[in-house]
């Protein structure tokens, strides 16, 4: 399916359509259910927060309907992350200035989930 979209803007116009599809009632339900992610979901997660410590609302709400999980799942998991590897920073390295969200582009996104489709049917 997804060699079929040659470009971003095509990726962009077909998320778009999922979410159009997709009701907030659905997202709100799931907001409050513990949901256990599959190897596929945290390898993916695990590869964009290698490259993307901090991504936007905008790209975890992509990412969600790319690998099923809702976007308050992804961004927990993010906000878990970086505190369990802030705990295990040495206390000297503290940053001054609060990092920004970053928006990462659709093709990374793919790429991602390309390489961790070995992962898919475990």
């Amino acid at each position: 399916m997804m060699n079929n979209i040659k470009t971003d803007k095509e990726f962009e116009a077909l998320i778009g359509m999922i979410k159009l599809r997709n009701s907030d009632k659905r997202q709100e339900l799931m907001r409050y259910e513990k949901v256990k992610k599959t190897r596929f979901q945290i390898e993916v997660l695990n590869m964009l927060y290698n490259i993307y410590k901090f991504p936007s609302t905008h790209s975890r709400k992509d990412l969600g309907l790319l690998i099923a999980l809702p976007q308050r799942c992804i961004q927990v998991w993010f906000q878990n992350t970086r505190q369990a590897n802030k705990k295990r920073r040495p206390t000297g390295s503290k940053r001054s200035i609060p990092p920004q969200p970053e928006e990462v582009p659709i093709s990374t996104l793919l790429d991602i989930i390309d390489k961790c489709q070995i992962y898919k049917n475990e």
